[in-house]
């Protein structure tokens, strides 16, 4: 491997790949490797492997990104590139949270906590990549304006909200083209958006309350709408819309037990219809599948049951009830989009008082949905 070296960094070819060398700093070594090696997306900087010199001192090997980091496109000589193109800066924006959504829908969710310029790559093709940190990192290299206010007071902690908070300050620095670090006034970081269509989501991400913050999945959604390059989904024609009103009132020819709903062509469209004589098993296999076979297929599906239920005081009740079904197993891109658009189905089934979610077997079983209905009875 051939190495030219850049302060603590080195850049060389591995074959015919470029690669940087990077000692790994760390007590925690082997669970730095383990997490490099494990943590694989598109949008994360792709690790290679370890090396080492004669001293024993450990080196990760990555992916060498051609345009180097955010900050040297940004501050140091590559403006003109990005200068007026909000479609790029949208599209950099994306790559990140999607990223992040990677990170954060884990099935334990990891908390990056080091978002910077200088964790941000830039590929050749304009496309961005996140670099993982050491395990035993400190918060966003002590680079105060990224840090989130709770994890400043140390109020609690971290939870996925507070990299949504330095990923607003990441869509500040996009949007001024500037280091937020450039941008306070007595301490405090002035949060100006010059641009409108980053500074609605990016207020939300910086507000300081956390439960207040978008997830990573809802801003992927909302940045790829912002580019035009999904279609938002609707509602088509009105035949989803008639058939649930149908359902409800049980006209002729939609005496259904359930109806469930896919999007298909960005458009909701019914899935499946069960005849009054079908049970809550028949409607939870409608909507997720036969969950038993050998290889199942996890796709997110809505549904409505009118279900037959036991209120507190025994009063035999029947109820429509909306269920969001989400599998864990799931695409990434699947949920997301099912998941956001969500409130548009919901707003057209008038009459539904109760709204449950599932993402696995268990919280689609019927004792699991009988004892989330009884809180609403």
């Amino acid at each position: 491997m051939a190495i030219r070296g850049y302060r603590d960094t080195s850049i060389g070819t591995l074959g015919e790949q470029w690669v940087v060398v990077k000692p790994l700093f760390s007590d925690h070594e082997v669970d730095t490797l383990t997490m490099y090696a494990t943590l694989v997306h598109p949008k994360i900087v792709v690790f290679i492997g370890v090396t080492w010199d004669l001293s024993g001192t450990l080196s990760i090997v990555t992916a060498f990104c051609r345009r180097g980091s955010v900050r040297s496109v940004l501050l140091n000589g590559a403006k003109p590139l990005v200068q007026e193109r909000v479609d790029r800066k949208l599209s950099l924006a994306t790559d990140v949270a999607e990223a992040l959504t990677y990170l954060h829908f884990l099935r334990q969710p990891f908390v990056h906590l080091n978002l910077s310029l200088d964790t941000i790559f830039i590929n050749e093709d304009w496309t961005a990549a996140l670099r993982l940190p050491a395990v035993d990192r400190g918060h966003a290299g002590g680079q105060r304006p990224w840090v989130a206010p709770e994890i400043v007071r140390m109020e609690s902690p971290p939870t996925t909200k507070a990299d949504m908070y330095s990923f607003g300050v990441f869509l500040l620095a996009l949007d001024k083209e500037l280091d937020p670090s450039d941008s306070t006034v007595d301490g405090k970081m002035e949060i100006v958006f010059a641009d409108e269509k980053l500074g609605a989501l990016g207020a939300q991400c910086l507000d300081t309350d956390p439960t207040k913050r978008p997830s990573a999945m809802d801003v992927v959604y909302r940045l790829r709408n912002l580019m035009h390059d999904d279609v938002a989904i609707v509602l088509g024609d009105d035949a989803a819309v008639n058939t649930f009103n149908n359902f409800k009132l049980q006209a002729a020819d939609h005496k259904f037990r359930y109806v469930t709903f896919k999007i298909e062509n960005n458009e909701f469209v019914v899935d499946k219809t069960g005849p009054r004589e079908h049970t809550y098993e028949d409607f939870a296999k409608a909507l997720a599948g036969d969950l038993t076979a050998p290889n199942p297929v996890y796709e997110c599906r809505h549904g409505v049951i009118d279900l037959d239920c036991t209120s507190k005081d025994g009063r035999s009740v029947a109820k429509l009830v909306f269920v969001s079904w989400s599998p864990e197993n799931a695409s990434i891109k699947n949920k997301m989009v099912y998941s956001s658009s969500k409130e548009a189905l919901k707003s057209v089934c008038v009459g539904v008082g109760i709204f449950l979610n599932a993402t696995d077997a268990s919280e689609l079983e019927f004792a699991t949905i009988a004892d989330g209905v009884s809180k609403f009875l």
